[in-house]
Protein backbone atom coordinates (compact mmCIF):
# COMPACT_ATOMS: atom_id res chain seq x y z
CA UNK A 1 0.00 0.00 0.00
CA UNK A 2 2.84 2.41 0.87
CA UNK A 3 4.77 1.94 -2.20
CA UNK A 4 1.57 2.03 -4.60
CA UNK A 5 0.77 5.95 -2.92
CA UNK A 6 4.65 6.86 -3.38
CA UNK A 7 4.64 5.97 -6.74
CA UNK A 8 0.87 8.00 -6.83
CA UNK A 9 2.77 10.95 -5.42
CA UNK A 10 5.70 10.77 -7.74
CA UNK A 11 3.67 10.38 -10.88
CA UNK A 12 1.16 13.39 -9.79
CA UNK A 13 4.73 15.63 -8.74
CA UNK A 14 5.87 14.84 -12.56
CA UNK A 15 3.04 15.09 -14.22
CA UNK A 16 2.28 18.71 -12.32
CA UNK A 17 5.95 19.55 -13.60
CA UNK A 18 5.55 18.96 -16.66
CA UNK A 19 2.42 20.89 -17.39
CA UNK A 20 3.66 23.76 -14.85
CA UNK A 21 6.51 24.04 -17.81
CA UNK A 22 4.53 23.74 -20.38
CA UNK A 23 2.62 26.62 -19.37
CA UNK A 24 5.70 28.55 -19.04
CA UNK A 25 7.00 27.85 -22.54
CA UNK A 26 3.53 29.97 -23.54
CA UNK A 27 3.38 32.84 -21.39
CA UNK A 28 5.85 34.72 -19.88
CA UNK A 29 3.38 35.99 -17.46
CA UNK A 30 3.46 32.76 -15.60
CA UNK A 31 6.47 31.72 -13.10
CA UNK A 32 7.18 28.36 -11.62
CA UNK A 33 8.79 27.22 -8.86
CA UNK A 34 9.72 24.46 -6.46
CA UNK A 35 8.88 24.79 -2.40
CA UNK A 36 10.86 23.14 0.01
CA UNK A 37 10.92 24.14 3.91
CA UNK A 38 10.86 22.73 7.44
CA UNK A 39 8.34 22.41 9.71
CA UNK A 40 7.76 21.93 13.59
CA UNK A 41 4.88 20.34 14.97
CA UNK A 42 3.56 19.55 18.21
CA UNK A 43 0.62 18.78 19.91
CA UNK A 44 -1.52 21.03 22.62
CA UNK A 45 -3.30 18.53 24.95
CA UNK A 46 -5.96 19.45 27.42
CA UNK A 47 -6.45 15.93 28.36
CA UNK A 48 -5.68 15.37 31.84
CA UNK A 49 -3.66 11.93 32.05
CA UNK A 50 -1.56 13.39 28.89
CA UNK A 51 0.75 15.71 27.83
CA UNK A 52 2.70 16.81 24.86
CA UNK A 53 6.48 15.37 24.73
CA UNK A 54 8.15 17.40 22.05
CA UNK A 55 8.47 18.92 18.80
CA UNK A 56 8.71 16.65 15.61
CA UNK A 57 10.90 18.14 12.62
CA UNK A 58 9.49 17.53 9.22
CA UNK A 59 10.15 18.55 5.86
CA UNK A 60 7.60 20.35 3.33
CA UNK A 61 7.48 20.87 -0.43
CA UNK A 62 5.99 21.31 -3.43
CA UNK A 63 5.32 23.50 -6.57
CA UNK A 64 4.68 26.51 -6.71
CA UNK A 65 2.64 28.29 -9.82
CA UNK A 66 2.27 32.14 -10.07
CA UNK A 67 -0.04 33.80 -12.50
CA UNK A 68 0.89 37.33 -13.11
CA UNK A 69 -2.23 39.61 -13.88
CA UNK A 70 -1.25 42.42 -13.45
CA UNK A 71 2.21 44.52 -12.86
CA UNK A 72 1.66 43.80 -9.20
CA UNK A 73 -1.05 41.65 -8.33
CA UNK A 74 -0.55 37.74 -9.13
CA UNK A 75 -2.55 34.84 -8.44
CA UNK A 76 -0.34 31.90 -6.64
CA UNK A 77 -1.68 28.52 -7.00
CA UNK A 78 0.05 24.64 -6.96
CA UNK A 79 0.70 21.35 -4.91
CA UNK A 80 2.39 21.14 -1.21
CA UNK A 81 3.13 17.97 -0.01
CA UNK A 82 2.99 18.81 4.45
CA UNK A 83 4.03 16.62 7.31
CA UNK A 84 2.60 16.78 10.45
CA UNK A 85 3.07 15.34 13.81
CA UNK A 86 3.68 15.13 17.41
CA UNK A 87 4.51 13.34 20.34
CA UNK A 88 2.28 12.39 23.29
CA UNK A 89 2.96 10.54 26.51
CA UNK A 90 0.62 9.89 29.47
CA UNK A 91 1.21 11.42 33.08
CA UNK A 92 -0.53 9.15 35.20
CA UNK A 93 1.39 5.75 36.57
CA UNK A 94 0.89 2.10 35.20
CA UNK A 95 -1.55 1.15 37.67
CA UNK A 96 -4.23 3.30 36.57
CA UNK A 97 -3.69 2.76 33.04
CA UNK A 98 -2.94 -0.90 33.40
CA UNK A 99 0.11 -0.85 31.18
CA UNK A 100 3.66 -2.26 32.09
CA UNK A 101 4.85 1.71 31.94
CA UNK A 102 3.82 5.33 31.11
CA UNK A 103 2.79 5.62 27.50
CA UNK A 104 4.49 7.13 24.60
CA UNK A 105 2.77 7.88 20.93
CA UNK A 106 3.99 9.25 17.98
CA UNK A 107 1.92 10.89 15.57
CA UNK A 108 2.66 11.28 11.38
CA UNK A 109 0.34 12.41 9.09
CA UNK A 110 0.82 13.66 5.51
CA UNK A 111 -1.21 16.15 3.79
CA UNK A 112 -1.80 17.31 0.70
CA UNK A 113 -2.74 20.73 0.20
CA UNK A 114 -3.80 23.22 -2.97
CA UNK A 115 -3.65 26.32 -2.57
CA UNK A 116 -5.04 29.66 -3.94
CA UNK A 117 -3.60 32.91 -2.66
CA UNK A 118 -3.54 36.69 -4.67
CA UNK A 119 0.23 38.00 -4.26
CA UNK A 120 0.55 41.84 -4.25
CA UNK A 121 3.70 44.02 -3.99
CA UNK A 122 5.05 47.37 -4.08
CA UNK A 123 6.62 49.28 -6.42
CA UNK A 124 10.72 48.95 -5.59
CA UNK A 125 11.96 51.40 -3.46
CA UNK A 126 16.05 51.41 -3.63
CA UNK A 127 16.37 47.57 -3.90
CA UNK A 128 13.48 46.59 -1.94
CA UNK A 129 10.05 45.33 -2.86
CA UNK A 130 7.78 44.13 -0.25
CA UNK A 131 5.42 41.19 -0.52
CA UNK A 132 2.00 40.10 0.66
CA UNK A 133 -0.10 36.81 0.38
CA UNK A 134 -3.28 36.44 1.40
CA UNK A 135 -6.31 32.84 0.49
CA UNK A 136 -6.70 30.07 1.18
CA UNK A 137 -5.80 25.76 0.81
CA UNK A 138 -7.87 23.09 0.42
CA UNK A 139 -6.46 19.76 1.87
CA UNK A 140 -6.52 16.28 2.27
CA UNK A 141 -4.73 13.37 4.79
CA UNK A 142 -2.93 11.18 2.60
CA UNK A 143 -1.75 9.45 5.32
CA UNK A 144 -2.27 9.21 9.11
CA UNK A 145 0.10 6.70 11.67
CA UNK A 146 0.87 6.16 15.00
CA UNK A 147 4.13 4.16 16.89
Amino acid sequence: MQAKLFIMKKTLFAVLLFTASALCAQDKAINVGLKVAPAFSWFGISHKYSESDGVKAKCNAGISVLYNFHENFSLVTGVNINSIGGKMKSTKDAEILKQAEKSKISYKATELELPLLIQARTDQYGSMRYFMKAGFGIGAVLQARDS
